[in-house]
């Protein structure tokens, strides 16, 4: 399913595709990767991503997984890069992404 816009990821609910890619405005070579993801209702957690673009670390990866599939819903998302280190930078800056999870439809 093509993306709707650079700033929103639309997923169908219990899918394990499209893997959420994003593109950093700079990179972070040796620093780790998470997606740090909020409910509507303020609930948060952090999901550990992957580059796919190492050792630049422009391009953070998430592939779904059964342990890191979300609920029917919508979340702002942004990317958090050395979470815990002494060079912690999330992305964007300013307004998060969107991420929407729609309902599966059909069989």
């Amino acid at each position: 399913m093509p993306q709707s816009s650079p700033t929103v990821f639309v997923m169908v609910e219990d899918d394990l595709k499209p893997d959420l890619i994003g593109t950093l405005p700079v990179p972070r070579p040796g620093k780790t990767v998470k997606i740090a993801v909020k409910s509507l209702a303020g609930v948060g957690s952090l999901i550990t991503a992957t580059w796919e673009d190492s050792p630049t670390n422009l391009r953070p990866k998430l592939v779904w997984a059964a342990g890191t599939k979300l609920a029917l819903g919508i979340y702002t998302f942004r990317f958090r890069t050395d979470d815990g280190g002494s060079e912690q930078w999330s992305f964007p800056l300013e307004d998060p992404h969107t991420l929407i999870v729609t309902a599966k439809t059909g069989t």
